[in-house]
């Protein structure tokens, strides 16, 4: 029963006790903040911290609050432990949960590069946190669009050279880690060769050559030009080929290629400038039908190409187009009576469009052509309706295929025309206007040979001699004959008349 006492030599000190577990669940490497009272439970240092009977590391701690970080553990709950260097114990009764550990199943693209959109899908792959804090394919950073448990949608950053079968990691605000091996492969980086033209404005047609261009994907979705997105008109791995848009304003700016999976390439050799707008100032003359000949002024016409390739009148395209950036002249086609929009294309595609720049007057029309055949001096009378087309003077009849000019003339209703050599066969009758503008006829014209005299019988006589006359086609394709003529001078009396034989008698004044 002898004791041996030390005065004041123990104290008591209060039980320690764990208040709070931040996060209380998570899975290997996750950041834990464990909050309490006296947690060192009288000792002076801590000695291990347990989360579910599986070592954590202690990073930092007081006696009060403990940062550490879990490592590897079983699936299910367990007990926080934290245990001083004097072995007094605090703990948590089931304080902590090891989840299962995240798992990437699936990426929508496992290779690409700069910008390619990449979706993982799987599960608990923010590891019991709340949001990511980093995503990294093959080791390079991504950014991170969206991010929840089962889905996860990264952007692609760029690096400089392919980097084949590297790791997927996301990093959770819980410092977990989800890793994929393997599961990423950078592509080579594309690269733009050459942009032709460089310059342009709405509808320029503008040619990107280069390699690698889809970067892994199957189609270019989008290309821009300073800014603005141009129309995509067709696109392989070295081609891209797309229409500029219309700009918010006139700039100079990057060359960006985007591919269907979000994988950029931008241009350094090279940028887009936008240049001033084209404007056509007057179209001359303003109204007409087919064949009218028009001329179109204005400033910037072929919007930074070298020549018009066309010129639409009401979505039709002209004829005979030339011209320079100032001036183009243009043939109408034929199109319904209206007021339509004058566009110029040039070379490059780009346009300019002057809205109900023209009107289409209603068509000329060729009612009736008489006689319907004839030959060489034959007298045709034509009739109709705008016979000119919108035109103030005649500048042509064609017959057959043979242009009537100083043997022509008419006006808006009537047009009379005397037939040169040349019109045999048939065909068509064409007016032509000062304006270029064409009235076809609906009826066929048949031009017959050239008459053909064989014999005169006798060859010569006196006042009252008859003469018999023998040939081909004589009556020159008409119905009766005129008159006859013998040294320039007309007989007084024709005596009968066919196509083969004409019987005539010499009048008084023959002599």
């Amino acid at each position: 029963g002898a004791q041996v006492v030390q005065a004041s030599g123990w104290t008591y000190v209060p039980a320690g006790s764990i208040d709070s577990v931040t996060p209380s669940s998570g899975t290997t490497n996750t950041l834990v903040t464990i909050v309490g009272t006296h947690l060192r439970n009288g000792g002076g240092t801590f000695q291990s911290v347990t989360l579910g009977g599986s070592a954590a590391t202690i990073l930092s701690a007081n006696d009060t609050y403990i940062v550490a970080r879990a490592g590897a553990g079983r699936s299910g709950s367990g007990d926080v432990v934290v245990t001083s260097n004097i072995g007094a114990p605090v703990t948590l009764v089931g304080g902590w949960t090891y989840i299962v550990p995240g798992d990437i199943h699936s990426m929508s693209v496992a290779s690409g590069q700069l910008g390619t959109r990449v979706v993982l899908t799987g599960t608990d792959l923010l590891s019991g946190g709340d949001a990511l804090v980093r995503a990294t394919l093959a080791g390079v950073n991504a950014t991170v669009v969206t991010a929840n448990a089962t889905t996860v949608v990264l952007v692609a950053g760029f690096s400089a050279s392919a980097l084949p079968n590297g790791n997927v990691e996301l990093l959770a605000d819980t410092d977990a880690l989800v890793r994929r091996l393997g599961g990423w492969s950078y592509l080579a980086p594309g690269l733009i060769g050459a942009v032709l033209p460089i310059e342009g404005r709405v509808g320029t047609s503008v040619t990107v050559t280069g390699t690698r261009l889809l970067q892994g994907g199957s189609r270019i979705s989008t290309v821009t030009l300073a800014g603005a997105a141009a129309t995509v008109l067709q696109s392989n791995s070295t081609t891209v080929v797309v229409a500029a848009s219309a700009p918010e304003s006139l700039l100079t700016g990057d060359i960006v290629i985007f591919a269907d999976t979000g994988a950029t390439i931008t241009a350094t050799v090279a940028s887009w400038t936008y240049i001033n707008t084209s404007v056509i100032t007057s179209v001359d003359p303003a109204t007409g039908q087919e064949g009218t000949r028009i001329t179109i002024q204005g400033v910037r016409l072929l919007g930074g190409g070298t020549v018009p390739s066309n010129v639409l009148l009401n979505g039709i395209a002209a004829t005979d187009v030339v011209g320079n950036d100032t001036y183009i002249t243009a043939r109408a086609r034929s199109a319904p009576n209206g007021t339509v929009d004058v566009v110029v294309q040039s070379d490059t595609g780009a346009t300019v469009t002057l809205a109900d720049g023209f009107e289409y007057i209603v068509p000329g029309e060729l009612a009736s052509v008489v006689p319907l055949q004839g030959q060489t001096g034959t007298l045709l009378r034509l009739q109709g309706t705008t016979l000119l087309g919108g035109g103030t003077s005649l500048v042509t009849v064609t017959v057959n295929g043979v242009r009537h000019t100083s043997d022509a003339a008419g006006n808006d209703t009537h047009v009379i025309v005397i037939l040169r050599n040349g019109t045999a066969g048939s065909g068509s009758i064409v007016v032509e206007s000062d304006t270029g503008a064409v009235v076809t006829s609906t009826q066929t014209f048949i031009g017959a040979l050239d008459g053909e005299i064989s014999t005169v019988s006798p060859n010569s006589g006196r006042i009252g001699t008859v003469v018999t006359i023998t040939g081909d086609r004589l009556l020159a394709s008409g119905s009766a004959l005129g008159r006859v003529r013998f040294g320039g001078v007309t007989v007084s009396t024709v005596l009968s008349s066919n196509d083969t034989t004409v019987v005539a008698q010499i009048a008084n004044n023959s002599v």
